[in-house]
Parts: structure tokens; C-alpha cells; sequence
């Protein structure tokens, strides 16, 4: 994520930076934990390799189905979601140029002009998806609004599911700018791969927690993914 934020930067013509940030996390009441070192820059923490990051977990065996590979990741695992409740995961098997055309996606999407990105905005889309400006999000009523621009958008139901029948949030169409066609399938291509990966990543909760391996499964059989 440094890296991307830095990228964009860069198109905007700034020089290089640095980018920093001091977080602690805690969970049940147990002692905070820091992520980062306060002043640490992540581009270089980035550069150095991910997987000396605080509860960096390497995936790469634990998506294998031999159970020995398996086992081997559970205890830490279990230990970095019970620690901070917050990890990193590598070698999660989710391609490199999968990733970075769904970071050009992003900028294309929200490089569009401001009238079709009104046109599509949130607001009008019953599922709550497409397009939300500068300053529209405000989840605490006391706080000031979310200086973020973003792009909503999940799986596509059809209409007779019944999830949609019953009005469920976010269950339903997007909306997508007829300037980007390429955007339905690359997104659903995105979704899909991360939709394997999630699920992986649950089952194997579920063995940490000494429990059936597909004791999470029925959870995401129709997932509100946006």
C-alpha cells in the first residue's frame, strides 16, 4: 500500500517521499501491540521484503492440501489472530498481475470525468454501489467526513435471488461506466480470487480453533462481497 501511495504521488508530479506511521492494535483487553515503529518509512520496510513485517504469515504451505503443511501454520496462525487480531499474508496465491490490474482499474475508475462519476455515484444505486466523492462518508456523526475517493462495486446477483427479493444491503447490480468495459470482468476476476483466498484463510481459522475444517464454509456461499 506505501508503494501504490507513493505511485500516486508520483503522477502528480511530487518527488520522493517518505511515508510513515505509528499503530498499535489490541484485542480482548490484552496489551497493545505496535505494527510499525513510530518514524519507521514503509517504502523501506517494503523494499527490504514483507515478510519481516510484524505477523507477516507465509501462506505458501498452508494453502497446499497436504495436512502436515498445513499444521505447521496453524500455531501461527492462531497466534497472530488471537496477539493483535492483525497479520499480513504472503505467498497468499492471488496473482502479482491480477493485483496490479486492479490497481490501474482503480486509477482509470476514479480518473473518469465528475459528471459521469455523479452519474454513477452511490447514491443512486439501490445496492449501494458505484461511485462515492470526496468527502461523502461519514460513519461517526460526530467526526469529520472520510477524505477518500471510492469505487463500490460486488458480486452481481440477479434479480430473483433471494437475497435481493428480501432487500438485503449491497445484494444485487452494479453500476460500471460504459468508458471502462473491460471493468465488469476484471473485477469478478479480482472477487473470485480473493473470494478462494478469504475462504482458505477461514477454514484454517477454524483448524486453530480445533474445529472441522469446513465448520466457516457455509458463511460465504453468498457472500456480500464489495
Amino acid at each position: 500500500y506505501a508503494v501504490h501511495v507513493r505511485d500516486l504521488f508520483h503522477r502528480r508530479g511530487v518527488g520522493e517521499i517518505a511515508i510513515s506511521a505509528s499503530s498499535c492494535v489490541s484485542v480482548n483487553g490484552m496489551p497493545a501491540q505496535p505494527l510499525y515503529l513510530r518514524g519507521e518509512d514503509l517504502l523501506q520496510h517494503e523494499a527490504a521484503g514483507a515478510g519481516e513485517a510484524p505477523g507477516a504469515l507465509d501462506a505458501q504451505a498452508a494453502l497446499q492440501a497436504k495436512q502436515h503443511a498445513v499444521l505447521q501454520q496453524l500455531a501461527a496462525f492462531r497466534a497472530a489472530a488471537m496477539a493483535s487480531g492483525f497479520f499480513y499474508v504472503r505467498h497468499h496465491g492471488v496473482p502479482r498481475d491480477l493485483v496490479a490490474r486492479q490497481f490501474a482499474l482503480a486509477q482509470a475508475l476514479l480518473d473518469l470525468p465528475a459528471s459521469t462519476r455523479q452519474a454513477l455515484a452511490m447514491g443512486n444505486s439501490p445496492t449501494m454501489r458505484g461511485f462515492e466523492n470526496l468527502g461523502d462518508q461519514r460513519l461517526d456523526a460526530a467526526a469529520r467526513p472520510d477524505l477518500k475517493e471510492s469505487f463500490y462495486c460486488g458480486m452481481a446477483y440477479p434479480d430473483d435471488h433471494p437475497y435481493v427479493v428480501a432487500g438485503y444491503q449491497t445484494y444485487g447490480h452494479n453500476q460500471w461506466p460504459t468508458e471502462l468495459p473491460h471493468a465488469p470482468a476484471q473485477c469478478q476476476t479480482y472477487i473470485d480470487a480473493m473470494l478462494v483466498l478469504s475462504r482458505r484463510l477461514m477454514q484454517l481459522m477454524a483448524l486453530s480453533l480445533s474445529l472441522p475444517e469446513n465448520f466457516f464454509d457455509h458463511t460465504s456461499e453468498n457472500p456480500m462481497v464489495t
